[in-house]
């Protein structure tokens, strides 16, 4: 199975004690080594995180992540998520 960027954000998102914003991802997944393991070829891999992200969030009832603030727009873990 690959490596996604969904699955990355997860992963980054487990280890984190906040929510992020897709820039504080992708440079805490580059610090830990996950940005080697996301097959990608695109010059903006921060903008396609982003684009996964927020289509996931909108069209997957399910999904595990959601938006806690828009300005800056920050992510987090449904499972994290303060009542």
């Amino acid at each position: 199975m690959k490596y996604s960027f969904l699955d990355l954000t997860k992963d980054v998102l487990e280890k984190s004690t906040e929510p992020l914003t897709v820039h504080e991802l992708w440079i805490k997944a580059e610090g830990i080594g996950l940005v080697s393991k996301v097959r990608t070829s695109g010059k903006t891999p921060e903008k396609t995180l982003a684009a996964r992200l927020y289509v996931d969030i909108r069209d997957n009832e399910k999904s595990i992540f959601y938006q806690s603030s828009k300005r800056p727009a920050k992510f987090y873990l449904v499972s994290k998520k303060i009542r």
